[in-house]
């Protein structure tokens, strides 16, 4: 029972997560939010999802990023600000470590606007670049 509550409530901050990435996003006030201690909520965010908290709302940022990146002429610098990261500096180091490329190099590589739900729901939102470029590893699909 209290295992079913505990996943309801991760899901519950999960997506609030989700619905807030353009605000200052914080463990503690998350935990605060959760009813739960920094500690544990982070433990069982871990065990229910297979990867930190903090890992998982830096890749939702950058993906929804990315989508931006794609469908918007807004200046990487506002898209730094808007999702709170430090500089420009720091956005940029998170993709090349998240994502292997820079935020111009992602806006160069425009898609359909077909593909923007997919990019902004999907866990590895680089796939369909690297499937239009045949990149090794990378589904045989068509770029939707």
């Amino acid at each position: 029972m209290k295992q079913k509550y505990n996943q309801q409530v991760i899901a519950i901050i999960k997506e609030w997560i989700t619905d807030n990435l353009e605000q200052r996003l914080s463990i503690d006030d998350i935990a605060k939010k959760s009813g739960y201690s920094k500690w544990y909520l982070q433990k069982l965010f871990a065990r229910y999802y297979s990867e930190t908290l903090a890992r998982y709302i830096r890749r939702k940022k950058l993906t929804h990023c990315i989508a931006d990146l794609k469908y918007s002429d807004t200046p990487i610098i506002r898209l730094a600000l808007k999702y709170h990261f430090e500089s420009q500096q720091s956005l940029t180091r998170s993709f090349k470590q998240t994502l292997g490329c820079t935020p111009l190099q992602c806006r160069r590589r425009r898609l359909s606007h077909e593909a923007e739900a997919h990019i902004r729901n999907s866990d590895d939102p680089c796939a369909i670049c690297r499937r239009m470029e045949g990149k090794p590893g990378s589904p045989d699909e068509d770029p939707l």
